[in-house]
Parts: structure tokens; sequence; C-alpha cells
């Protein structure tokens, strides 16, 4: 059993290497919710000084 799994990913590493690669960077880069919930916290954390991203997001 070990020998077919050891030969299956010889010949499929460079897809295991892409779908892993894929993955990671998935989970790195994913964007996670704020901890603003109010529309004044919003325009105090704009007026910290800091450079910002803002992205909206709508289920609608």
């Amino acid at each position: 059993m070990t020998t077919r799994l050891r030969d299956w990913f010889k010949e499929n590493w460079l897809l295991v290497t892409i779908v892993a690669a894929i993955a990671a960077g998935y989970i790195l880069l994913a964007q996670h919710p704020s901890n603003i919930g109010t529309s004044d916290q919003f325009l105090a954390s704009l007026k910290q000084g800091e450079p910002t991203v803002i992205s909206f997001y709508s289920n609608f």
C-alpha cells in the first residue's frame, strides 16, 4: 500500500504542489472580518492617520 502511494506521489508531485500552493495562498490571503461595528468606529479608524484599505461586501 505504501509503495503504491509513494509511486502516486512521484507521478503527481507537480499537481500536489500546485494544489497545496493554491490552498496555502487562500488561507494566508483570505480577508477576515474586522472589529468595526458602527459607522462611528469606522470614521474614528479613518482619522487615526494610518493607511487604510476598505472593502465592502454584501450578500445582496
